[in-house]
This record gives C-alpha cells, structure tokens and sequence, in this order.
C-alpha cells in the first residue's frame, strides 16, 4: 500500500492517512467563480430547452396522435388493437368503433369539440354544406297522371309545403342536417302532428337523448335506445329486424344538461333517423370526423411548430460578440450602458439579451459563448408540404378537392376538378339526393296531414299520393356553360322529354314564381306573392 505521506510502501504500518481532504472554502474565490459560472450556464441550458420545447413538444416524440406510451388510447380515439379482436367476434363492421352506449357517447362528445374548435374541420363542414344544400333546394308539385292534372289541387298542394318550409325553417334545417350528420353520424327529426289545424312540425332530437331505459337490453330487441322489429324465433331466442325500428326511448334533457320530463316512448311514425357511415344493420351512426381527427390534429400540430421556428428566427436580430474579451470587460461595456440594451435587458454569465416589448433581441456575449438555433436548419417550406399531404389524404376521404380544406388553390383548378364525372361532384351528388330523399318522405306526410284535415281540394288523406307527387332539384354543382347547358335544355324541351318546370328548377328558377312574374310584365294580372318559393323565407 502506498503512503502518501512517506511516498514508500508501508503495508499498512504508517498511521498516516491514505489521502489528505481539502476542505472547500466558499470563500476561495476561485471556488466562488466556478460555481458562479456552473450556475450561470445551467440556467443557460434551461432557457435554452425552453425556447426549444416551445418549438418542438418532444413529450410526442415517440407517440402517434392521442397515443400515450404504456397506456391505452383515449376514449372516442381510434384503437387499432380493439377494433380487430371485435371484428372477429361481432358481425356489424361498425363494431370496432363502439359497442354500446359510453363508448358512442365518448365518440360523439369528441368529435363535437373537434368540429367546432379545427380549423380544417371547420372549413370541410361548411363546404359539404355549402355544396349540398346551397342556397336551398327547389321543390315542385307534380300530377301523378299528367292526363288527368287538376289545377286546384296542384295549387293548393304548393301552398300547403310553401307555408311548411317556412314555418319549419326548412332551408335552415337542412343545412344543419348534413351538420349533424358529418359532427354525430345520424340526425334525430321528431314529427308532430296538428290534426285539426292539419299543419306537421319538425323538430331535431339530440343522440344523448336517445337512451336505453334501465329494464330493457338487446335480449328485448332494444340497442342504442331504440327497438326494433321482431321477426321471428331463432330457436330459444327471438330475431330482431335491425332495418325496422318500432320505437324510441327519449330522455328529455335540457340544454344545461338537466333532465326535464321522466322517459318517453315515441313511436317510429313520428320519428325520422338518418344515420352516416354505417351499414343498415348497424342502430346507431358513426361521424365523418372519427377517421380523420389525428390527421387534422397532425396538421395543426405542424402548422403551430412552424409558427414558432418562424417567430424564433424573427426574434433574433443581432448578435454582437466581443472579440477576446472577458467576462470583465464585457460586464463593465453593459453596465455602462454601452451594449445597446434597454431597461428590459436580461444579464447572465457574462452576456446581455436585449428587445423588451416584443422588439427583435439583441444578445451581447464574449466569444467564449457559442450559440446554436436549431431552427435555422428547419426547412419552413418543407413543413408547409407535410402539412398539404396531410390534408391530401383527408380530401381524399371525404372526396373533395384539397383546395376545400387548405383554402390553396394554387394547384388546382375548379372546372377540372368540379367537371360532372369529377369524384367532388358526384360525392356532392350523392348527398343532394339521399337529403332529397329525406325531404320528400316528409313533404308526402304533410300532403297528408293536410288533406285529411280538408285543406286540399280534390283529395283526401288516402288518394293524395295516388294524385299529386313531390319532387325536388338540388342547386347545380358541377362547373358548368350557361350557354350549352341552355341550348341542351332546350333541345330536350323540343324532343318533349322535359317539361318548362323541370328546366326551371335545373336553373335555380321556380316556375310558378316566373309566370307569374311574367303575367305581371305582361299587364295580364296584378302583382302577387310566389305561389311556391324556394327555402324559408
């Protein structure tokens, strides 16, 4: 064993000690400067992960969307996991989204905030409504026998659905249907029958209010609140229609959330369920949102990280270093004032960061100090490209073109990408006429309503549809010339295979309304309100 104090060995047989303990003066002045300088850096370093976390949340850096590590993924999100062992297991393809109430619940409640506070969603929602329902869809009564066209009913038809749109806002309410559809996956309308006054209102039913009551279940045929057909025994078991519902069980809730009636039963009649996204052997919808809120999320995330690289990098105006200078030299240049600060400077080891009230800053160091801004390597443009491949893929899902959720239309162009076989317009297509046909089913029941209570002339609530029909044109979509699509319209009107009110409608004109303007212009009548105008007001 070597001695330290002999500098031989000694095996042990000196009684001096192996090694001699300095105690630490923090009086020492060198002592008193490294840890000044120690300190100083570390609070460099912490403001330095700082300004690098605000512009990168590395807490995401191994995680996927909503996924947390070594836990499962929020409720309402997509699992991959889940959704594969329930499509093994349960035969509706929707299974792997919910299969019961809270999970629905979960979902519908995170797409809600999402639709409302995205901004991409935002944009989406208002073009699938903008493009669908329009300024209002064009509605017209029709003879079902064209020989034998009573004029008297016809009118008295249009005047009963002219006074049903405006009263139930109808205009307003379709819009909000596709709203509904996209943001919950199905729409809730509740009928209510005036029979004396002969007059059918609407009103929309919110999903939560669409319960399952505590004594009934699936065994009874009841899902999701709703009960459906029995067809038939399976053996020891019933069959259940899931096509044919029968009734709805409502929970009247307040908009603060307060329950205001006891629960209701409300026969299938006098309800009207659309639902999106789901097989008709599936009770409940799914939203439009549900796939497509991690790549919105991803795109907003990336849209923010750039606007801070770019707010960074604006911030830095100027470095100034003193070449071979001290830490000394430099503290006796700032405090006389020399650096260029101002009162909102900040000091630290030796260094002076200026720009108070949102100026550009000005960090005064010696050369010792090196600076390093991540972000001056990022490429903002190809932040920009992520982005737009982002919403490329979700434009692509909903069948829209990607200038409808970026608001970029630099590569693209609109007749080609709304031409009439363009996927946009016959995904646009495809939902003016499932609306229409929702539409039309309700107008057919007011007809009815109305004519049992004696409002039509002719017809009674049994024959009405036997007499008279309801049709509807939807606003054009596709990018058109007026010219050729005129001259088309009247080639067909002279090969007598379209009537003046259907190229009226195809127009955006309904007819009633421009005869009689025309009589007007003509001196043959005197001024008088439209027969039958489009939307509510």
């Amino acid at each position: 064993m070597f001695c330290n104090k002999t500098r031989h060995s000694c095996l042990g047989k000196c009684a001096a000690p192996l090694y001699e303990r300095k105690t630490m003066n923090e009086s020492d002045p060198e002592i008193k400067l490294a840890m000044h300088s120690a300190l100083n850096r570390l609070k460099l370093a912490e403001d330095c992960c700082d300004m690098f976390n605000r512009v990168v949340d590395m807490s995401e850096a191994a995680t996927f969307g909503d996924e947390i590590p070594g836990m499962t993924p929020l409720p309402g999100t997509p699992d991959m996991a889940t959704g594969y062992s329930r499509a093994l297991i349960y035969p509706g393809a929707t299974a792997f989204a919910y299969i019961n109430e809270i999970e629905l619940r979960q979902i519908r409640a995170r797409s809600r905030v999402f639709g409302q506070t995205n901004p991409y969603a935002i944009g989406a929602a208002r073009n699938r409504v903008a493009y669908t329902v329009g300024s209002g869809h064009t509605y017209k009564v029709l003879p079902r026998d064209p020989d034998r066209a009573d004029a008297e009913l016809l009118d008295d038809c249009r005047r009963v659905l002219d006074d049903f749109r405006k009263r139930n806002k109808w205009s307003r309410r379709q819009k909000e249907t596709v709203r509904r559809l996209d943001r919950d996956g199905e729409r809730f309308l509740r009928l209510f029958v005036d029979e004396e006054a002969g007059e059918l209102n609407v009103r929309f039913v919110e999903p939560l209010e669409v319960q399952n009551p505590p004594n009934r279940s699936a065994a009874d045929g009841v899902y999701f609140g709703i009960e459906f057909k029995r067809t038939g025994s399976g053996g020891p078991l019933p069959v259940y229609d899931i096509e044919t519902p029968v009734n709805y069980f409502l929970v009247n809730i307040g908009a603060l959330g307060e329950v205001t009636s006891l629960r209701e039963r409300v026969s299938a009649a006098e309800m009207q369920h659309l639902k999106a996204n789901v097989d008709l052997t599936w009770p409940r919808g799914l939203p439009t949102w549900y796939a497509l809120q991690s790549h919105l999320l991803d795109a907003v995330s990336t849209l923010k990280a750039t606007r801070e690289t770019v707010e960074f990098r604006a911030r830095i105006g100027m470095i100034r270093q003193h070449v071979n200078g001290t830490k000394e030299s430099v503290q006796s240049v700032l405090n006389k004032g020399l650096g260029g600060g101002d009162a909102c400077g900040r000091e630290r080891a030796g260094e002076r960061v200026d720009g108070g009230h949102g100026g550009p800053l000005s960090i005064t160091s010696s050369d010792a100090t090196r600076y390093q801004f991540p972000t001056a390597t990022v490429p903002v443009d190809k932040n920009i490209a992520a982005i737009q491949a982002e919403l490329r893929a979700c434009a692509a899902a909903l069948a829209m073109p990607e200038y409808m959720l970026s608001g970029d239309a630099s590569n693209a162009n609109f007749s080609s990408t709304m031409v009439a076989e363009g996927p946009a317009v016959k995904t646009f297509e495809e939902m003016q006429a499932d609306l229409i046909e929702a539409d039309v089913e309700i107008m057919e029941r007011q007809l009815a309503i109305a004519a049992k209570a004696g409002l039509i002339r002719g017809a009674s609530e049994e024959d009405i549809l036997e007499k008279a029909k309801v049709e509807a044109e939807p606003p054009i979509i596709k990018s058109e010339n007026r010219l050729q699509e005129a001259q088309a319209d009247q080639i067909l009107r002279q090969a007598q295979v379209m009537s003046k009110e259907t190229m009226a409608a195809r127009h955006g004109l309904v007819y009633a309304d421009e005869r009689d303007k025309m009589e007007v212009e003509a001196g043959e009548a005197e001024p008088a309100g439209a027969k039958f105008s489009r939307g509510d007001k």
